[in-house]
């Protein structure tokens, strides 16, 4: 299937003239705010530090909030407001987390001000109980599964369809990375996938049913086991960070301790075809590297905004020294927001498996679409939508 091009005007810029023009934002507030006078620009220029004075907004003439930037050399500028901490960071009105703003200097002409409307503060609604958001279709399978190739334990979660207590039907399986996300809010830092939601309501629609295996991401570690390479990684303009890849030895864990544990006490379709992965960011790099280092495990995979920035030359070397070729269908998706370095290099991806393989190979870039779960739950829909024509 052609590569859809949903941003054309954006995704034909070949050079990205970063701003010298001065950026200012003014902050505006609810009507029963009190008085303060530490609001704080956190953002990917300062390390997302919630309270550095080099970014405080301060006061100007007329009363007003006020923070100006000059000569970024960024292609997006991403950012949240907070009052000096992540606890007090803006939020919804009904005190849920909300997306990063996001500045696209190829979009500044000139001196420019934003107007920022804050809605809310986290902290205003810490008195509130979080229930669960799981359905009952959710279970723990384990709170310390050992994934002994890679030498540590890992809680792993499950979704049985509608029907499966009650029937001898076997099923197809995805493995999902970052499983504390999939699911619930209450485990969800960012905010949950919906996956449960969605394939409560969609899997009806469909006549089609799955098994979800949704395993934890390694908190600290997450890099490095979602990465098979070393690299180094500047996540944001200020930290850069040395990575070790421990990703072949998560793979293997999944491969050699996890689905055959699923496979011996669950009803599943254990082939390739039938057996899908997925996840976002480095979760989206790990499952690619998935199905072409197991091409025989898996026969698909969901790639979600994926990370190939942080190691690109090495994933395409990779591809192209395969020798056993390319076999898994593979649904790449990418935010017009994420910037030209997921969007270019996810394109590039595509682009080289196509010319090595007949595979159904999709490659999307979504307009507004951001690096986080609200976007990624969006587009679940389409993408298990795709996966039930192909297996």
């Amino acid at each position: 299937m052609k590569r859809i091009k949903l941003f054309i005007a954006f995704i034909f810029i070949s050079t990205i003239c970063f701003s010298q023009h001065k950026i200012t934002l003014q902050l505006s507030f609810p009507s029963e705010e009190k008085a303060q006078t530490n609001y704080f620009f956190a953002s990917n220029l300062n390390g997302w530090n919630p309270s550095s004075t080099e970014f405080q907004f301060l006061k100007n003439e007329q009363g007003k909030f006020t923070f100006s930037l000059t000569n970024t050399n960024v292609e997006l500028i991403q950012f949240k407001i907070t009052r000096g901490t992540w606890d007090s960071v803006e939020s919804t009105n009904e005190g849920k987390d909300r997306g990063n703003r996001v500045i696209r200097l190829a979009d500044v002409k000139s001196d420019t001000t934003l107007f920022i409307t804050i809605e809310n503060w986290k902290d205003n609604f810490s008195n509130i109980i979080r229930k669960s958001t799981a359905t009952p279709n959710v279970k723990i399978l384990s709170n310390d599964f050992l994934l002994s190739k890679l030498g540590k334990t890992r809680r792993v979660w499950i979704y049985l369809p509608d029907g499966y207590e009650t029937s001898k039907k076997k099923y197809p399986v995805i493995y999902m990375h970052d499983g504390q996300n999939l699911f619930d809010e209450l485990t969800g830092t960012f905010g949950e996938w919906g996956v449960d939601e969605c394939l409560d309501t969609l899997g009806p629609q469909l006549k089609f049913s799955v098994i979800i295996v949704g395993i934890d991401n390694g908190g600290k570690d997450r890099l490095s086991e979602y990465s098979p390479y070393d690299f180094k990684v500047k996540p944001d303009e200020v930290n850069v960070w040395d990575v070790k890849g421990t990703g072949s030895q998560y793979l293997e864990s999944l491969v050699c301790d996890l689905k055959p544990y699923i496979d011996q006490h669950y009803r599943t379709i254990s082939n390739s075809k039938h057996t899908a992965i997925c996840g976002s960011s480095m979760g989206g790099l790990i499952s690619l590297y998935g199905i072409m280092r197991y091409p025989g495990v898996f026969g698909s995979a969901g790639v979600f905004s994926p990370a190939f920035w942080t190691n690109v030359n090495d994933l395409e070397k990779e591809i192209k020294e395969n020798t056993t070729g390319w076999h898994g269908n593979v649904y790449m998706i990418a935010g017009e927001l994420e910037g030209k370095k997921y969007t270019d290099n996810m394109n590039a991806i595509a682009d080289l498996l196509r010319s090595q393989s007949k595979s159904n190979i999709i490659d999307s870039v979504i307009p507004a679409g951001q690096h986080n779960e609200a976007f990624w739950r969006s587009q679940l829909p389409y993408y298990f939508k795709w996966l039930f024509t192909i297996i």
